[in-house]
């Protein structure tokens, strides 16, 4: 299990520096792998270490069913936590220097215990954007950073989909290798069924989908209703959502 004391649990940052040690009279380059992997458990652990101890029932169900599935969960997070740590390296960012970096390492806490929560791969992607776009300072406002991961935490897999396809369908239909049909009018809910078959004939999720992200302020615009083709193929998302959409996506 992923528990400790009061007394044995580091901040992401002194378990960064304490996990490492650095030759400061050498020039700073990429970490070899085993370090990657040490800042990677570093930063989950500190994350995971607030789960709570249960006893009786509850305690042989969480062992039996949620402690092995949270075991396969934590592992494979790690690995998005080190590919986080090489993304920054790429962009010339050495780890050791994010220590101190408190809006950060909420990112990444808050990111670690929504790792914990899905088996979404894309969700677990979009994670893993998320601290490195943050590190980066590509969305300057921490308390937007931080609902942004929460948005990633309460959305399906599908919601980043739908939004990720409307931002610019056109563009959607074109990267996914889908011919872009003809249409003459109709509902934007039939670009979203050519562009994601898997969605053909599940108006009732896509929709309560949309509305959800409608809600949140990300689409403009509804699926409903009868627009021309120009409008079919037009972005609906808001310029918050392309924000999110940013922020969630591959650094560049």
């Amino acid at each position: 299990m992923w528990h400790k004391t009061a007394r044995e649990v580091r901040s992401p940052a002194e378990a960064i520096l304490q996990n490492r040690v650095v030759d400061k009279k050498k020039p700073i380059g990429p970490p070899p792998s085993t370090s990657k992997g040490e800042i990677a458990e570093s930063l989950a652990r500190a994350a995971l270490s607030a789960v709570p101890v249960v006893g009786g029932p509850a305690a042989e169900v969480l062992s039996l069913v949620v402690d092995p599935a949270l075991h396969r969960r934590y592992h494979h997070w790690l690995e998005y936590l080190a590919a986080a740590v090489d993304d920054l390296h790429e962009h010339g960012v050495d780890v050791r220097t994010l220590e101190g970096n408190e809006p950060l390492i909420t990112i990444v806490l808050n990111a670690t215990a929504a790792a914990a929560r899905t088996h979404e791969e894309e969700k677990l992607e979009a994670l893993r954007n998320a601290i490195t776009n943050a590190a980066l300072g590509l969305e300057p406002d921490e308390h937007m950073q931080i609902m942004f991961v929460k948005f990633v935490d309460e959305f399906t897999a599908l919601h980043l989909r739908i939004l990720a396809v409307f931002r610019d369908p056109a563009a959607w239909f074109e990267s996914h290798g889908i011919q872009r049909p003809s249409y003459y009018m109709g509902g934007r809910g039939q670009v979203l069924e050519d562009g994601v078959p898997e969605l053909r004939n599940r108006k009732d999720i896509y929709m309560q989908a949309a509305s959800e992200l409608g809600a949140r302020g990300l689409l403009a615009a509804a699926l409903s209703g009868m627009v021309s083709e120009q409008g079919m193929w037009q972005s609906i998302t808001t310029p918050l959502g392309n924000r999110f959409l940013d922020f969630i996506g591959k650094p560049k």
